[in-house]
């Protein structure tokens, strides 16, 4: 039994296409599914609720929806991790002890800009996240799109921490050995993907 977990219910975008065609290759090969989702998006809804037989709205933190009570319900035998904002619900499901493997779709998890290029020199990046990345490459400043400014803080001990958590899943799968370099340069063993 496979228990996906992703911020959206419904499509989005490139992430969420894989998901669906993931889950769908797996309940042909006789895998049970279900789906713990953060909000719904409005959209192609029907086609993830046949994907997904069982479907959880997830709130942060212990008590009524949250990640503790959700794997008593739904009893996975493995976690498949992709997004969601914060990371409370991830840190609750690494203490289940439950292997727990996490598609990393971008760059988000290893840089704090998310994009892995120096925004003044537009030079792709290939450090690992340190405080290089606050001086120069002022990444601790990110867009802020809808927001009353047009700029907000990115918090480095989040980033920090944010590596800390993903170090811990039993396995990673990358879209590109690239990627997986930017992964094992962040302390990352080279075997999780």
């Amino acid at each position: 039994k496979v228990l996906f977990v992703h911020q959206y219910l419904g499509a989005m975008g490139g992430a969420e296409t894989d998901i669906l065609l993931s889950a769908r290759q797996l309940r042909q090969r006789g895998h049970d599914l279900s789906l713990a989702y953060a909000t719904t998006s409005g959209r192609n809804e029907e086609s993830w609720r046949e994907a997904f037989p069982e479907c959880y709205e997830l709130a942060a933190g212990e008590g009524p929806g949250g990640a503790s009570e959700l794997l008593d319900r739904s009893g996975p035998d493995v976690i498949y991790f992709h997004s969601l904002p914060g990371l409370e619900v991830l840190e609750e499901l690494l203490r289940s002890g439950i292997p727990l493997v996490r598609r990393v779709h971008d760059h988000r998890m290893y840089c704090m800009r998310g994009c892995k290029y120096n925004y003044f020199t537009r030079a792709v990046c290939n450090r690992p996240t340190s405080l290089r990345c606050l001086v120069p490459c002022l990444a601790f400043i990110g867009r802020n799109p809808g927001g009353r400014l047009p700029v907000k803080w990115v918090s480095y001990t989040a980033q920090l921490r944010e590596l800390r958590l993903n170090r811990q899943c039993h396995r990673l799968l990358v879209y590109s050995q690239d990627q997986k370099g930017h992964l094992v340069r962040n302390g990352f063993d080279s075997a999780q993907g």
